[in-house]
């Protein structure tokens, strides 16, 4: 099967920034260029959510973009937010981070040390969660 047998094809562009990240995507036939303007938990458009991440006491991811914001200050007003792990400009640990014995980590105010390639990971994940059905969606230039 060459490449031109395959229904789509796609890119995808990943703006990964130390305080926001983004993305875009494009349907190779169609040249249409797609981007998010309307995050989860944000109510303006913006081309960018952020990159911070919130983990629970146990590790877990809870949170992630503009998420974050919303569920701190709820749990802080449930008084809830004890033990979970706030996590922002991760991105800058990957060069500048402890070493740790699989990478870079980064340590929380309590200690807790995250990997922070383990951390780009997640994130990005999430991104391309929201990205690829754009990729199946994307309106058709007529």
């Amino acid at each position: 099967m060459t490449p031109s047998d395959h229904p789509f094809k796609a890119i995808v562009a990943i703006d990964f920034g130390t305080s926001r990240s983004g993305y875009a995507t494009c349907l190779t036939q169609d040249g249409y260029i797609h981007y998010d303007e309307w995050w989860p938990d944000y109510d303006f458009p913006s081309i960018k959510t952020l990159t911070q991440l919130l983990f629970t006491p146990t590790g877990d991811l809870h949170a992630w973009g503009y998420s974050v914001p919303k569920e701190v200050a709820r749990l802080s007003q449930e008084n809830a937010a004890r033990g979970f792990h706030l996590l922002r400009g991760f991105k800058l640990h990957l060069h500048r981070g402890e070493s740790g014995p699989n990478g870079p980590v980064i340590r929380t105010d309590t200690g807790k040390s995250f990997n922070v390639l383990d951390l780009v990971v997640v994130y990005l994940k999430k991104l391309k969660d929201l990205a690829l059905p754009t990729c199946r969606t994307a309106p058709r230039a007529t």
